[in-house]
């Protein structure tokens, strides 16, 4: 190869000079330079290699064993004039290359020894340190090191530590970080420094990436963690740059989702965040199998939360990864599901669980014990700052901050504080803020998004007053996998489906059989006086302090006293034999489902080719009434068959009223609700609902019963609907409405032996009787369990008409065990239903009893006739209600 004559070590000094790059490293100020590998290997050719050698009168036959492996220490002679040198560096392998730099002069041979000073300080610019794999792990850097970053830009500076995105250059990056993005390598990283007197966070730090490094399943939702090392006097470690900033950024710079595909995409990604920290709370140990390692995170926030750069064009479709384990403590713990204490390390007061309040200096200073569950109130308060933004935007979460705010203003203790904004009341209860905010949300999705009233509840139960009522991490994770699997299958059922609330024809309710009618108008006497009410243990009258709103009338002995009549069971036998509603159990049913593919298309289908239910030809006379499951989910119904019993009733029940006008589900300890006529949609949020805490259905009841007051409008709930809902929806006139509660008596009220229950339905029924409008509620308990007390208590609720100022017929009970036509038919049979009709009658009959047949003139009162015979299938309407009136102690039809 020829030699280049005119290359000169002059030359070669003024390319190295030129070929240099500043170095950006943390004593950049020094003005330190490094020359790349790859520039020196194209400046120094083969034949400029044999230029320098002729220019230190050395034979040019050495120049391939330079360029191979000591191109470097080459390089370093030259740029001090000691080129000729080389001749006693390559017969040695321990002077090549790949072994600088060098420290130590005591195997250096004895005729350099007097270049080692000066070959020691020129090295540095050649070899600045390179970044792999396997070099960081807690290394001591020297001084002179060079570190060789192209740029170092600062993201946060706090009082301990300081976070810098930096750019390695290529030729010293061996990490091989992937974008994800584009597919190819990317250089840049980000560098967490701390003074070594902070060393204790940093080590925590440390130890948490390392100890999850490679954990299978997590690996997108924490940054990358490359190494650390101590340089300068300061604790280093390198982590993944992640693009998109912190959540906090994110939320202010990203409109909401608007379509429900983006919206199942940001929860699929966001519901991802909570993996991290299961494993942290549960982690197995390398060297022993049957022990685990508990850590704590202590600091789980927004700002602590990075976002991923989008995939592609949908700014949903990220990663979120948790970051900052500073504060992380760790405890080892004997075995898995046990949860050892561990010592509060604080955190950010405004995301701090309740239990953790340091509210006085006195307590601030005292040490306290830490459970897994503060991870989950801090990671639920993220989750309720995510539900408002998905919902409302920056602005929405921007005014939820301000309410909170308001709201622990208004504590002294909070005032101004860091504790300013936080998700409680300072007293262990969640702001109303908070739960209101939760609870309008709910409202007024409309029924398509399934998947935000799921994550509402979600966030409720993570933000549990008791941290030991809290779920833990592994539940969180399971509960919000199920919840988007199934929302996203409700949706693509929705899509495939796209008339949804579209319902088949009704057909019009059935009479009762002209013979029983008969036989009815036969047994009402009209040529005898009423009998007198019965006083035996069934039908006895209690008298009650204040007058009744009912059918109160004054008694010979001055007190009012609330009357009933009773229904006779003669009439219910007949009316379920006439129907053919044999008894028919839920099992039957559910068979009856599972061997009829079709079977919900079936319900109302006479064809003699279609296997039916014996009595479902009878259910059109619910199509007109709103039918709403209350489910009591509260501690005592947390056994696995009460649960799985209360799922079958709910299935059974939903598909045979699946063609009412509309189907609700409640709950008495949870905010979730569902409204549809899909029995899938229903149990899909029954799913998403565990039993815990205790519970009272007294107010769960008034509030389902608060639309359907007479003074409401309509009787019907008004509630924000999108416009699709509103232009499917059809004015139908409403028939009443029938709740069936799926509970097991056991409620919490040591005062009141019913609980309370019975006022909201009293104060209701009252209502309708005196605004002369018939009753149109039925309130039936379906009955779990054998607990003593409950049972005895829903027995006495359905039979303690006369305790309770409540008509017989409205309130029914039945086991879970028991007829299902009962359930269905109970408190709202056609039986029931003339008795409602005679309950009025008899009412004003006493209300008039005492007025005389002839007014003060001598003139005959006037005896208005009933246009038609009272039954379930021909109500009293409220203008013939006035012509059931009395004549000389008669009752004329």
């Amino acid at each position: 190869m020829a030699v280049d004559p005119h290359y000169s070590v002059a030359d070669f000094l003024e390319n190295i000079e030129r070929l240099q790059v500043p170095a950006c490293d943390t004593i950049s100020s020094t003005g330190r330079c490094f020359v790349p590998i790859s520039k020196l290997r194209n400046c120094l050719t083969s034949s400029r290699i044999k230029g320098l050698l002729k220019d230190f009168d050395l034979p040019p036959n050495k120049w391939e064993v330079i360029r191979t492996r000591y191109l470097l220490v080459f390089a370093t002679l030259c740029s001090f004039l000691e080129g000729a040198s080389i001749t006693h560096f390559i017969q040695y392998d321990y002077f090549a290359d790949d072994q600088l730099p060098f420290t130590q002069p005591g195997n250096w041979p004895h005729s350099c020894k007097h270049l080692f000073d000066k070959f020691v300080k020129a090295q540095w610019k050649f070899c600045p340190r390179r970044f792999d794999q396997h070099g960081l792990h807690d290394t001591r850097i020297g001084f002179d090191r060079i570190l060789p970053f192209t740029s170092r830009t600062p993201l946060k500076r706090g009082p301990c530590s300081s976070t810098y995105r930096v750019d390695i250059h290529p030729d010293y990056d061996s990490l091989h970080q992937v974008d994800d993005r584009a597919g190819n390598h990317t250089h840049t990283y980000v560098i967490k420094t701390c003074h070594e007197d902070d060393y204790t966070n940093h080590f925590n730090e440390v130890r948490v990436y390392e100890l999850l490094r490679g954990k299978q399943g997590i690996s997108n939702n924490l940054a990358k963690f490359y190494g650390s090392w101590r340089h300068d006097g300061k604790c280093h470690m390198l982590l993944e740059y992640v693009g998109g900033g912190t959540l906090n950024t994110y939320f202010q710079t990203t409109r909401p989702p608007e379509t429900l595909e983006d919206l199942m995409i940001f929860w699929k990604n966001f519901l991802d965040l909570v993996k991290p920290v299961a494993r942290l709370h549960e982690l197995p140990r390398r060297d022993k199998d049957e022990q685990f390692l508990q850590m704590i995170h202590h600091d789980i926030k927004l700002d602590n939360i990075l976002v991923s750069e989008p995939l592609d064009s949908n700014p949903y479709n990220v990663s979120f990864k948790l970051v900052d384990f500073g504060l992380t403590t760790l405890e080892k713990k004997p075995k898995r599901g046990k949860e050892v204490k561990s010592r509060d390390s604080q955190g950010t007061q405004m995301y701090s669980a309740p239990e953790y309040l340091r509210d006085d200096k006195f307590v601030e200073n005292s040490v306290f014990s830490a459970f897994p569950s503060k991870d989950i109130w801090s990671l639920g308060c993220v989750y309720s700052e995510a539900i408002v933004w998905s919902d409302s935007g920056w602005i929405g979460l921007y005014q939820y901050r301000c309410r909170r705010r308001e709201a622990t203003n208004r504590i002294v203790e909070f005032n101004n504080s860091p504790y300013s904004g936080c998700f409680h009341n300072g007293k262990g209860d969640v702001l109303d803020e908070v739960r209101n905010t939760h609870l309008d949300i709910g409202h007024g999705k409309p029924q398509i998004d399934h998947i935000t009233s799921d994550m509402i509840e979600l966030v409720n139960q993570m933000l549990e007053p008791k941290h030991e009522e809290r779920l833990n991490a592994m539940d969180v994770e399971r509960r919000s996998r199920q919840a988007w699997k199934a929302a996203n299958k409700l949706l693509t059922d929705t899509y495939q489906h796209p008339h949804p609330f579209d319902t088949p024809p009704r057909r019009e309710p059935p009479q009762l059989p002209p013979e029983i009618i008969a036989k009815r108008a036969s047994e009402v006497n009209i040529s005898q006086p009423l009998p007198p009410v019965s006083t035996s243990d069934e039908d006895v009258i209690t008298p009650l302090p204040e007058p009744s709103v009912v059918s109160g009338h004054l008694s010979s002995s001055g007190t009012h006293s609330r009357s009933v009549l009773v229904p006779q069971p003669s009439l219910f036998a007949e009316y379920y034999a006439t129907n053919g509603l044999s008894p028919t159990n839920i099992s039957d049913v559910i068979g009856w489902l599972s061997s009829n593919k079709y079977a919900r298309r079936k319900l109302f289908t006479t064809s003699q080719h279609t296997t039916t239910l014996n009595g479902l030809e009878n259910l059109p006379r619910l199509a007109n009434r709103d039918q709403i499951f209350l489910i009591d989910n509260s501690s005592t119904m947390d056994q696995r068959q009460i649960w799985k019993e209360v799922r079958k009733v709910l299935e059974a029940l939903s598909n045979i009223v699946s063609n009412s006008d509309k189907t609700s589900v409640y709950f008495t300890c949870s905010p979730r609700e569902a409204h549809s006529k899909r029995p899938e949609v229903l149990l899909k949020i029954f799913d998403g609902v565990q039993p815990a805490g205790r519970s009272n259905p007294k107010v769960k009841i008034a509030q389902i019963l608060g639309p359907y007051h007479p003074d409401s409008v309509n009787g019907l709930r008004r509630k924000r609907r999108s416009r699709l809902c509103q232009w499917l929806s059809r004015k139908k006139q409403k028939s009443g409405v029938s709740i069936y509660v799926l509970t097991d008596g056991v409620w919490e009220d040591e005062e009141d032996e019913f609980c309370g229950v019975h006022e909201p339905i009293r104060v209701l029924v009252d209502k309708y009787i005196n605004d002369g409008l018939p009753v149109e509620v039925d309130v039936h308990f379906i009955r779990f369990g054998d607990d003593e007390r409950g049972v005895e208590r829903l027995e006495r609720l359905s039979a303690g008409h006369h305790e309770l100022g409540i008509p017989k017929g409205i309130v029914d009970t039945e086991p879970n065990t028991g007829n299902v036509w009962k359930m269905l038919f109970g408190p709202s049979s056609p039986a029931q239903d003339i008795d409602k009709e005679c309950l009025a009658a008899r009412s004003m009959h006493q209300r008039t009893a005492s007025q005389p047949s002839h007014y003060r003139d001598g003139t005959p009162r006037p005896l208005p006739i009933c246009k038609a015979p009272p039954c379930a299938m021909n109500p009293i309407h409220p203008k013939d209600r006035a012509t059931l009136i009395h004549t000389e102690g008669r009752i004329r039809l």
